[in-house]
């Protein structure tokens, strides 16, 4: 898997982040610009890069990969939640 693309994106990312954040230490931008700013980076920019980075072809390997993460996310989303179901109490 090529991971240079996604860091490429991300590191374009952080230079608008970046960018945004000192033109808001100038003053350039009001706090209404800064908010639109803010839902396109979350809402557009971050899923964007996710999806152009999941851009692989289909293949036994990949699908394999793909369920194996899957299956593991779920077995530590649900120890996590048992987890904290317990905790409290």
């Amino acid at each position: 898997m090529e991971l240079t693309k996604v860091y490429i994106q991300l590191g374009i990312l952080f230079i608008l982040m970046l960018t945004g954040y000192l033109l808001g230490k100038l003053k350039f931008f009001t706090a209404e610009n800064n908010a639109t700013f803010s839902k396109f980076i979350v809402n557009v920019a971050l899923p964007a890069v996710i999806i152009s980075g999941m851009n692989m072809p289909l293949t036994k390997e990949n699908m394999n990969r793909a369920l194996t993460i899957f299956g593991l996310s779920f077995i530590v989303y649900a120890l996590t939640f048992i987890i904290a179901w317990f905790i409290p109490k």
